[in-house]
């Protein structure tokens, strides 16, 4: 995987990760503003796994539709995590 997919992946997911977390839980501790500040960061985190899947898979040598497996979060990572990287020594 080349150094900008690897660079875009980690930005990705982990502050996605890290939105969707803080975002569940104010959510559902809060109520009023806090809780739809909350809904739209976990919204937000959401997108941001998507986009660095898109780029995991893309950086693997796969098709950036694979990124869709972000619909599962953490488990979609896990699951590309799994696929052999094609571009190895590239």
């Amino acid at each position: 995987m080349t150094e900008e997919y690897r660079r875009k992946t980690n930005i990705g997911v982990s502050s996605g990760i890290a939105a969707q977390v803080l975002g569940y839980f104010l959510t559902f501790s809060q109520v009023g503003i806090i809780m739809w500040i909350g809904a739209l960061l976990a919204w937000g985190g959401f997108l941001l796994v998507m986009w660095g899947l898109f780029n995991y898979a893309k950086g693997k040598g796969y098709s950036g539709l694979w990124g869709l497996l972000g619909l599962l979060s953490v488990f979609g990572l896990a699951i590309l995590a799994f696929f052999p990287d094609k571009k190895k020594g590239v």
